[in-house]
């Protein structure tokens, strides 16, 4: 603790400044106090020149100084401290607070009663924001800031200790209270916290904190992590090394959970299958032909990596296994982070579909709500919520393996219908006995998934799966649609037969997307964007898609 000199106190304040937009009212709150300091100093951090502080302080008994260039708030305070060498204890508080009426005459009487070398207390928050900022009177005398700062700034500390720590580092651009309070710690400084809130913190988006990058905030945090190490680990680094032990244990605690370990193996062993699979292919059945999921075997999964595919295939057996158990349709929904979409599609389907119909979403691990909200939603029958993308195309597989109607639909999440007599419409052609699906016409004359009806005898009969077929990959050509290349559910079309799908016809629409037979709108734009139509943005395209929602489903 630093020792004192004399039973008085006399008490100083440093004021830093720089805009001047809240100075007077700061200035008026310190000629409010029950107990003045003896001196008050107001560092105006070069401000504009018509902003100057010494325009405003004439009528306070208070000394001014002015800095020409800026310097850092850390600089600027040491040189109001500087001046204030007859104080035997100093206040720093910034232009743009408010202090109440009692605070110096507290924190000087604490300081004096309690025997230690800083005082400080809880804040009263206004401006951005309202609440109570640094409750810290339960701290005790040696508090722990390690992690980061309990004390404001304008905390009332001892001039020699001050002096011992040699000021404020003017190199700390940001967070030099805390840098400060570590080295008065380390010093052996002691605290006491007052309960009382006693001053006013303005929070507003215009400080120097609030204005600057992440990057340079975390650069100062490591600055004074590194300069206080010696500090912050303690004596012989003993809580280095217990922090070491807790995570070696953590680690282990979480290595030894079944389902951790299930998931450590099982990682490894699809690393390790996706790495040696194809290598032993190149080496001994370097022209192996690629087939199609489901056209070929377990074997053909291992040699091209592709450690999903087998449990693909255990879902498409349980699927072929399902009996038809339900009449009308099911509409399967597949999305990916598509959340505010899939609230206007889900809603339009269960509004203009028959009371009977199911509906299915697969949900390929979003990361933007949609998982919660389908949770708490009650549009859907059942929701497969994946904790990771397994492809459009397989997340079709799966919706269809979970139907129990003979007809099922594939809906995109970019997707929906705005007539009640929609599905009448999609599954009309189905009537006929030749039929095995009918749907929206796609590009190079295929059956677009987008909007389309299944029989599902027909998809299992096939063999194929939704996913894109894409052999090029693997021979090193140019992709070829239709000799090497295969979209989404284009492979399955061509098994089916084309003489046996029937192509409703499409028509452009005035927002961007494209409508079947007047009765489904699809907005392609806001899935595909960032592959087919990079030049079109966000914006653009939810803007569009508001107005379709609107024009067609809200006035309907």
């Amino acid at each position: 603790m630093i020792q004192r000199t004399s039973n008085e106190m006399t008490v100083g304040v440093v004021v830093l400044t720089h805009t001047q937009d809240h100075l007077v009212e700061c200035l008026e709150s310190i000629a409010a106090q029950t107990h003045q300091p003896a001196r008050v100093v107001v560092v105006d951090n070069a401000s504009p020149r018509s902003h100057s502080a010494t325009d405003l302080c004439w009528r306070f008994p208070v000394e001014t100084i002015r800095l020409d260039e800026p310097v850092s708030p850390s600089a600027a305070r040491n040189r109001g401290c500087e001046l204030l060498d007859d104080c035997d204890a100093i206040m720093c508080f910034d232009g743009d607070d408010i202090m109440k009426p009692a605070l110096l005459d507290s924190y000087r009487r604490d300081l004096r009663a309690t025997g230690v070398d800083v005082v400080f207390g809880a804040a009263e928050l206004f401006g951005t924001d309202e609440g109570i900022w640094f409750p810290g009177a339960e701290l005790g005398r040696k508090p722990n800031l390690r992690n980061r700062s309990y004390i404001p700034i304008n905390a009332l500390f001892l001039r020699r200790l001050w002096e011992q720590v040699g000021g404020f580092d003017p190199e700390q651009l940001f967070f030099e209270d805390w840098d400060f309070w570590l080295s008065c710690a380390t010093v052996g400084a002691s605290f006491h916290g007052v309960s009382e809130l006693l001053w006013r913190y303005r929070r507003h988006d215009a400080s120097q904190v609030a204005r600057a990058t992440i990057e340079a905030k975390d650069e100062m945090r490591s600055r004074i992590y590194h300069k206080h190490l010696d500090y912050i680990r303690g004596p012989f680094q003993w809580r280095r090394a217990l922090r070491i032990v807790e995570k070696a244990g953590e680690k282990a605690a979480q290595l030894l959970h079944p389902v951790a370990l299930a998931r450590l193996i099982g990682g490894r062993a699809v690393r390790c299958i996706a790495s040696f699979g194809p290598s032993a292919r190149r080496q001994l059945w370097p022209r192996r032909n690629h087939p199609p999921l489901y056209e070929g075997s377990w074997f053909d999964d291992l040699l091209w990596g592709q450690t999903f595919n087998p449990v693909m295939r255990a879902i498409w057996l349980a699927g072929r296994r399902r009996r038809v158990s339900a009449t009308g349709a099911t509409v399967i929904v597949v999305s990916w982070n598509t959340c505010e979409v899939l609230k206007s599609v889900l809603g339009a389907v269960r509004e203009h579909s028959p009371a009977g119909t199911k509906i299915i979403v697969i949900d390929n691990g979003s990361s933007d709500g949609t998982a919660e909200w389908l949770r708490d939603q009650e549009l859907t029958d059942r929701c497969v919520l994946l904790p990771f993308n397994i492809g459009h195309g397989r997340g079709l597989d799966i919706g269809f393996a979970l139907a129990t109607t003979e007809t099922v639909i594939t809906l995109d999440s970019d997707a929906f219908p705005f007539r009640d007599d929609w599905l009448d419409i999609l599954t009309e052609p189905l009537e006929q006995s030749s039929v095995q699906a009918a749907g929206m016409w796609g590009k190079r004359n295929r059956l677009h998934p987008a909007c389309a009806a299944f029989r599902r005898t027909a998809f299992y009969d096939a063999r194929m799966s939704f996913t894109n077929y894409t052999p090029w990959m693997d021979r090193g050509e140019a992709p070829v649609f239709g000799e090497n290349s295969w979209d989404t559910a284009e492979l399955l079309f061509e098994r089916i037969g084309p003489d046996r799908v029937v192509l409703h016809p499409v028509s452009a629409n005035e927002h961007g997307g494209s409508t079947m037979s007047n009765a489904v709108y699809h907005h392609e734009q806001m899935t595909t964007v960032q592959i087919d139509l990079p030049k079109l943005d966000a914006q653009s395209r939810r803007e569009s898609w508001n107005r379709a929602v609107e024009d067609l489903l809200a006035a309907d």
